[in-house]
This record gives C-alpha cells, sequence and structure tokens, in this order.
C-alpha cells in the first residue's frame, strides 16, 4: 500500500475493535484518531430451556456470526457441559472465528465454514451440510 504521511484518519468502530487497521495506517505514515462510538455487552444467558436443548441434541446446528458471539456463548456453558456444546456443529463465515473456535475445543469435523461472511454463504452451507 502507498504512503498514507500526514494523512489525518478518523476510525470510528465499537469497543471491542481490532487495531490491526490503525497499527497498519500507522505504520504507513497516517495520523490516526480512534473514537468508540458504540459498546458492545454480553447479554445474560437465555432460560434453561433453551440451553438445554443443545445438551439434548435438538439443535443440530450453531450459526455464529462474530466471534464475540462464541465467546459468549461458550462462557454460558460451565466447564463440566462444555464438551457438549463443542460437538454441536458450528457453521460460521470466517477464518478468524473457526480459529477460535478451534481454541475453545471444537474440532474441525464440528466447523462448517462458509465461503465469506454473507448471508448467502451460510445459507448455502447449512443446506449442503444438512
Amino acid at each position: 500500500l502507498q504512503n498514507l504521511s500526514k494523512q489525518n484518519v478518523l476510525i470510528l468502530c465499537g469497543s471491542d475493535h481490532k487495531s490491526l487497521l490503525g497499527d497498519s495506517l500507522k505504520e504507513r505514515g497516517a495520523i490516526v484518531d480512534t473514537v468508540i462510538t458504540y459498546e458492545i455487552e454480553a447479554h445474560a444467558p437465555p432460560d434453561n430451556t433453551t440451553l438445554g436443548a443443545v445438551f439434548s441434541q435438538h439443535i443440530d446446528k450453531i450459526i455464529i456470526t462474530s466471534s464475540l458471539s462464541l465467546k459468549v456463548l461458550h462462557s454460558w456453558f460451565n466447564p463440566q457441559n462444555q464438551f457438549k456444546l463443542i460437538r454441536t456443529p458450528l457453521i460460521m463465515g470466517s477464518e478468524n472465528s473457526a480459529n477460535l473456535a478451534r481454541s475453545l475445543g471444537w474440532t474441525n469435523d464440528c466447523i462448517l465454514l462458509a465461503d465469506n461472511p454473507t448471508n448467502q454463504s451460510i445459507l448455502e452451507t447449512l443446506v449442503k451440510k444438512a
């Protein structure tokens, strides 16, 4: 990429943003300001009936649209029950989320990676793997 010397760049992002873009721009000489425009906070776990469905295998697949969603889902289960959760196949659209899933204990056979993170690609992956 070209030199961005002395260009002022403003990045608007959420509280969970990654600094990679800003760092890359700074390396190319840009003056970067970052403004947090929204906060992301996890919601309380759903009721036990919904979580119980995962345990009883009534949920065949889980679609993950963000790494944060995956982290929150994993945190809702105590360590004794996480082994049941990680046997449920995940459909996701990013390699970053797939890597996170692996680090949380999912195996490659339970990680279904769509070609890209669009709704269409995730739907196609769900249909192909049904």
